[in-house]
């Protein structure tokens, strides 16, 4: 398995439009940074196998979001709270995407 850095975690938020402080946010906390950027590009597999259009797919986190989880909320909005169990959620739900 090739392990993804810090830097390409940073220029992938920067993709999907996050602030600065919003990166150092995600990525700054020193509990489990493998695993946040690890959950960060498995978000990335995810929205390639459900949205063909990159920059559909590049603006998905930028994107408010009906139903029970998101709520009318932005991805990048929720995991941008720098909590990990944040950060797994939203994880678990584009993943389920594809799962269904």
């Amino acid at each position: 398995m090739i392990m993804k850095t810090v830097n390409e975690a940073e220029q992938l938020l920067s993709i999907w439009g996050a602030s600065a402080q919003q990166v150092t946010t995600i990525l700054s906390k020193s509990d489990a940074l493998q695993t946040r950027i690890n959950l960060l590009f498995s978000i990335h597999d995810c929205l390639q196998l459900l949205v063909r259009d990159e920059k559909e797919r590049n603006g998905y986190m930028l994107k408010k979001h009906s139903g029970s989880y998101f709520d009318g909320r932005k991805p990048l909005e929720i995991i941008a709270s720098g909590k990990l169990e944040d950060l797994q959620d939203v994880h678990m739900r584009t993943r389920n995407m594809v799962c269904i």
